[in-house]
């Protein structure tokens, strides 16, 4: 995934559609919270 200095997505690869099932269409334009999943606390984001 690559992001602007905004945090929109620019482009992904074919792996990242492999791991996350968000399509190139559907992925870029959109913000990288569109991975959080909300089954973790704050910290392991964090931590990440």
């Amino acid at each position: 995934m690559v992001t602007d200095d905004q945090g929109t997505i620019m482009q992904v690869n074919p792996a990242f559609s492999t791991i996350t099932g968000y399509g190139q269409e559907e992925a870029i334009g959109q913000n990288p919270r569109i991975l959080k999943s909300n089954k973790h606390q704050a910290a392991f984001y964090e931590d990440m």
